[in-house]
C-alpha cells in the first residue's frame, strides 16, 4: 500500500469520526457498524433538529426583545404625540360608552371633556391601570353607568350628582377601590353587583338609594373591609336579598342611616335586611325597635 493511499484511507477514518461526532451531538444516533451511505441520511436529521432548536430559540428571543423594545418605543412615541395634544373640545359629546375600555393612557384621559357625557356604559370597564379619574372627568349629566369602572384600578370615585338610572356592575372587581365620595342612585334602573369584589371598599360618605331593594341584587358582595356607608333618601324593602353582612366592621351611623331610610311596611310581607350578628349586636334595643316597627326584621 503506497503511503498517499494509506494517508487518504486515515484522513477518511477521521473524517467519518468527526462526523459521527457532530451528529450524536446534535441528537440523533449513530448505531455501530453504519454502512457510509447511511450518513447522508443521518446528517439530514441531524440538520432538522439543529434547525428546528435554532428556529424556535431565536424566534423565542427575537419576540421577547422585539415585545420589550416595540412595546417600549410604542409607548414612548404614543406618549409623545399624546403631549402635543391640545385640551380636546369634546363639550358636545354625550356618549362615553367603552371609550376607556382596558385602557392605560391617564394622559389622554385628563385632556377630555366630559361635562355633557349621559353614556359612561364600560367608559373604563378594565383600565387596570388607571388609579385615578382626574378632575377634569365631570359625570354630572350621566345616566347610564352599567360597568362604568368595571375591573379598572381606580382608588376613589369622586361624588356622581346626577340621579343614575342603570348602575349594573358599575365597580364590579374593583380590587383597589376604597372610598365613594358621593353616588346618587335614586334615578332608579338596577344597581345589581355594583360593588361586588370590592374587596378593599372601606368608605361610602353618601349614597342617595334606589327606589327599592329588589334593585339592588349583590349590591355589596364581598365587600369584606365595608366601614361607613351613610344612606339618605328612602328605600322600599320588598326581598330577603338585601345584605351589607360581609363585613364586621359596619359603624352604628352607617346602619341607622339605612334603617331610617327604610319605608314603613307596616301591614305588608316582613322581610329581612342583613347587617350580619356581630354588626347588629352594635345596635341598642330602641335602635333594632325602629326597624321592627316597620316590619323590617335584622338578621
Amino acid at each position: 500500500m503506497s503511503a498517499t493511499l494509506e494517508r487518504n484511507i486515515l484522513q477518511a477514518i477521521s473524517d467519518f469520526d468527526g462526523v459521527r461526532e457532530a451528529i450524536t451531538k446534535n441528537g440523533v444516533e449513530v448505531p455501530h457498524g453504519t454502512d457510509t451511505k447511511e450518513y447522508r441520511e443521518l446528517v439530514n436529521a441531524a440538520c432538522k433538529t439543529q434547525y428546528k432548536e435554532g428556529k424556535a430559540a431565536g424566534q423565542t428571543a427575537g419576540y421577547e426583545t422585539g415585545y420589550e423594545e416595540g412595546h417600549t418605543a410604542g409607548y414612548e412615541e404614543g406618549k409623545a404625540i399624546a403631549d402635543k395634544f391640545p385640551y380636546l373640545n369634546t363639550a358636545t359629546v354625550g356618549s362615553w360608552a367603552y371609550f376607556f375600555y382596558a385602557n392605560s393612557r391617564t394622559d389622554l384621559l385628563k385632556k377630555i371633556d366630559t361635562s355633557n357625557g349621559v353614556q359612561f356604559a364600560n367608559f373604563m370597564y378594565g383600565a387596570t391601570y388607571i388609579t385615578e379619574i382626574p378632575s377634569n372627568i365631570n359625570f354630572d349629566k350621566g345616566m347610564e353607568f352599567t360597568a362604568a369602572f368595571r375591573g379598572s384600578g381606580i382608588t376613589k370615585l369622586p361624588n356622581i350628582n346626577a340621579k343614575i338610572i342603570g348602575a349594573s356592575n358599575m365597580c364590579y372587581g374593583c380590587t383597589s377601590l376604597t372610598t365613594v365620595v358621593g353616588l346618587d342612585l335614586s334615578g332608579g334602573g338596577t344597581m345589581a353587583n355594583a360593588f361586588n369584589g370590592c374587596t378593599k371598599l372601606t368608605y361610602i360618605h353618601k349614597l342617595v338609594l334606589p327606589p327599592s331593594t329588589n334593585l339592588c341584587t349583590n349590591m355589596f358582595n364581598n365587600c369584606s373591609k365595608l366601614m361607613r356607608v351613610i344612606a339618605e333618601g328612602k328605600i322600599k324593602v320588598n326581598t330577603n336579598t338585601f345584605k351589607i353582612n360581609y363585613s364586621n366592621d359596619l359603624t352604628v351611623e352607617s346602619m341607622m342611616s339605612f334603617i331610617n331610610a327604610f319605608e314603613d311596611n307596616t301591614g305588608g310581607t316582613t322581610y329581612t335586611v342583613y347587617f350580619g350578628t356581630t354588626n347588629i349586636k352594635k345596635l341598642s334595643a330602641e335602635q333594632r325597635q325602629i326597624a321592627a316597627d316597620k316590619n323590617i326584621n335584622l338578621g
